[in-house]
Formats: C-alpha cells, structure tokens, sequence
C-alpha cells in the first residue's frame, strides 16, 4: 500500500507547484496616465477587469521596493481610476501593481505624472490636397506636436475622449504644422480628427471632422477684387465672382504671406465683412479660390488695406444738465470723436470763426464731459467744435445754454434715499432719472409730489423734474 501512495502524492505536489507557477500575478500592461486638472489624473490599463495598488511620489523620490505597501486609499482599485489628491505644483511618479487572489505582481513603474498644462484643442486647422495622392496639414500652432485620426470620407471618427490613440497606420502620431501625407489613394476623400499634444501625459480633445476631398485639377484665382476700409475694425472684400467660395489672408502692411486663412475668412462669399481688424494697422490682403473638393488656386495679391479714415461730423444731439451748484455734464451722441470748448456768459459773444478754445473752455475732450468749476448763480452758453483725425476742425456750433443752478439740498427729500423722494418747493408733475453719464434711467409720473425709485441700482443720479408749465428743475440724488 505505502508503495502506490507515495508516488500518487508526488503527483499531487508536482500539481500543486504546476498550478502555483501558472497563476503567477502579472505585471501591468498598457499603463496609461492623463493629468485631467490640477489636482487630477486619470489612470488606465490594458486589463480594466484586474484590481490594483498604487504608489504615487513627487518626482525624484525613491522608488517602492517589493514589500513597500501602496499609499492609503490607494489600494484596492479598479481602472479606470482618478485620483484627486495631486498637488498643483508638483509632477509625480506612478508605481502600479496588479492583485491577485490575495498575492499582487511587482511595482511597475515609474510612468509619469506632470504638472497639469491646460490642453487647448487645435485652432486654425485646415489641409490643402496638393495632389492625387498628397495633403498637407496646417494649423495655428506651428511649434505644437499634434496626433491625427483618420477615416475615409462619412466613417467614424474616435471617441470624443482622452484614451482613444491616433488609428495607425491610417493616422499619424507626433506631426507639426506643415506635415505632409504623400499615400492617399486619388478616388477617395477622408475625414481627419486632430488632438493637440501637451506633455507627455496631456492631449487634447479630438476635434473634426476635417475634409480632405478627392483631388480636382484647375481652380481659377480670384480677379477684380475690390477692398474698403468701412471702420478702424472691419472692411468689406467684394468684385470677385459671387459664384466662387475664397478664403483671405492678411499681414500688416509690407510684411510676407502667410499661407492660411485667418479666422473668420476661410469660407467666405462676397460680398463679405471682416471684423477684427486693428485700429493701428494698415494690412496687405491676399485671396485665393475655394472650387471644393479640396482645391484651391494660388493666393492673389497682396491688395491694399489702409487705416480707416473717420468722417469728421457736428457734436450731434448735445445735451446740457446741471448736476449741481457748481457741476454740469454735457454730452451728445458722438461719443468717440475729439471736441473743443468754448464757453462764456449767457449773452455775451461766442467764438469767431477760426478762434481757439477761451480760457474758460477747453482742447482736445470727449463726450460726456463734467465741469465742477461753474458758478451756481451764472447763466453760461457753450460752444462746440469737432477736431478732425487730419488736424483741422469743423465750425463752432451753438450757444448751448446752461442755467443758473436754482436747486437747493432741502428741496429734494430724504437724500441718501432707498426709494421714496418728495419734492418741496416745486411741483411736479413728471420726471426722467439719468446717471452720471447722461443715460437715461427712468421716466416716470408724479403724483403728490413724490416718486419712487426703488428700482434703481444704488449711485449717484439727476431728477430732472417738470411741472404742469413745462418748467425743469434738477435735483441731484443719492440712491442707497
């Protein structure tokens, strides 16, 4: 009997060691990290079944040796995982193991966490087949490294996620601004999806689809162009044929072509608007032919673009309210042109027609304007001219007349007030509310002598009341 039994238990050993060695606890694979915030990071693997254990440190510090336990609450995880204990400033190293039935692999590692950078998705993204079978990829970025996701015209793209990689071999990994593909097949388009690369553990969103359509041969330039300044931030390009889509590029004046499209140019029919030009800048305009499908003719130009010229014009609707004893603002509805004073008695005689601003008056101002140097108990007339952008001016307009001040603090009633005032000595019948600036806030009836204006936002305003004769008074208030 002793004789059978002890090889039947050699075999039941030998299993056992057999079975021990095949259940071995593997190592992870496929280790992936994205830092998602300052504070966050996100980590997968190839097996998001498994359970792990991490062990995080700053980089630089030592690494876990094989009996070293994983950081509390680090323990026990299931992929994909995101921590948010990460500290802003610090880029860390990552140390991973899998368990398994009680037993758990060796750390693997380190894999890097960097300093959280924001990823912007990709800007200005445009490609230009050039050929049957090339295309070149453009974008603002020209320093950025960028991945691309490519499928034939109208499929899939990826996953609008961090964790999808660039579909090699049909897309790329690691290209700039500028890369050009030289394998594509002549009969088809394709939808391309592009992420930006941050660091090594940061990338963008994927955005798309971008068309690269099938090669078309000839594609006309663009003739008769004709461009205007219409402001110091918008021109209008319009002549070239309507039936044609362009794209438009821009430099400032002198300076080479940049071969793309600018923002807000790249499909454009014409006529057609652009804004966000700067004031200071003259520019060189240059257009080119969109035929579709992925073709376009050479750029055409540069045309000329100068600095706006702005029409020079009267002070129009100009307006006059003492604010106070010794205050008054004037304003009109030209707010954003330059304007000379002159100002003397009620009366007496205005400018001649080529005089300067008086003594009393003032060079160079804009509208609304607030003079704290008048007599409450003067009737004055003010003049106003326009200087124009090339150093002239217009003709003095006016007198506007501007009446002693009448009011007094016991008139007007509580002030500060949150939202009731009463009239005393005056008897109106209606009012219009206006802040500091000469806006209109309220109009509104009186009745009883009182009105309320609860509704407005605390500050300062003018009451410029009317009784039943049509005489206005004004009284300066104080809204709580």
């Amino acid at each position: 009997m002793k004789n059978y039994l002890l090889p039947i238990l050699a075999l039941f050993f030998a299993g056992i060691t057999v079975q021990a060695e095949t259940l071995a606890c593997a190592a992870p694979t496929g280790v992936q990290i994205q830092r998602m915030s300052n504070s966050t990071a996100t980590i997968w693997a190839d097996d998001n079944s498994a359970t792990y254990d991490l062990y995080i440190k700053p980089t630089g510090d030592p690494a876990p040796t094989a009996t070293t336990p994983p950081r509390r609450g680090f323990n026990d995880l299931a992929f994909p995982f995101t921590s948010n204990r990460l500290q802003p400033q610090f880029g860390y190293d990552l140390y991973v193991r899998t368990q398994c039935n009680g037993e758990t692999s060796a750390w693997t590692g380190p894999f890097l966490i960097e300093v959280y950078e924001t990823c912007d998705v990709p800007t200005g993204v445009w490609f230009d087949r050039t050929s049957d079978t090339e295309a070149t990829f453009y974008a603002d970025d020209t320093s950025a490294l960028y991945d691309t996701y490519v499928v034939l015209d109208g499929e899939a793209g990826p996953a609008n996620d961090f964790f999808t990689d660039p579909n090699t071999p049909n897309g790329n990994d690691d290209i700039m601004s500028g890369f050009s593909r030289s394998d594509l097949s002549p009969a088809f388009g394709y939808d391309v999806y592009v992420r930006k690369q941050c660091n090594n553990s940061q990338v963008s969103e994927w955005v798309g689809p971008f068309d690269i359509d099938p090669f078309v041969a000839e594609c006309p330039a663009p003739t008769g162009v004709d461009l205007t300044r219409t402001s110091h931030t918008t021109a209008t390009f319009d002549g070239a044929d309507p039936a044609y889509t362009y794209q438009g590029t821009a430099n400032r004046a002198g300076r080479p072509l940049r071969p793309r499209p600018l923002y807000g140019m790249e499909n454009m029919t014409l006529p057609h608007t652009q804004g966000g030009l700067i004031e200071a800048f003259d520019y060189d305009v240059w257009l080119r032919t969109d035929c579709g499908d992925g073709m376009y003719s050479d750029w055409t130009g540069p045309f000329y673009l100068p600095l706006y010229e702005e029409a020079c014009v009267d002070a129009m609707n100009v307006t006059i309210n003492r604010t106070g004893a010794n205050s008054g603002t004037i304003s009109a509805d030209n707010t954003d042109q330059m304007y000379d004073l002159f100002i003397v008695l009620s009366g007496n005689n205005g400018p001649a027609a080529n005089a300067e601003p008086n003594i009393h008056g003032e060079d160079g101002i804009t509208f609304p304007l607030t003079r704290n140097d008048l007599a409450a108990s003067i009737d004055y007339d003010i003049y106003v001219r326009t200087q124009c952008e090339d150093g002239s001016h217009l003709a003095w307009t006016g007198p506007y007349y501007v009446p002693a001040w009448t009011s007094n603090t016991n008139r007007i009633t509580p002030n500060p007030t949150s939202g009731l005032v009463k009239f005393d000595g005056f008897n109106a019948v209606s009012a219009q509310v206006v802040n500091l600036t000469g806006k209109t806030e309220l109009n509104t009836k009186v009745t009883n002598n009182e009105m309320n204006i609860s509704q407005l936002a605390p500050g300062q305003y003018i009451i410029q009341a009317v009784d039943a004769k049509g005489n206005v008074q004004s009284f300066q208030v104080i809204k709580k």
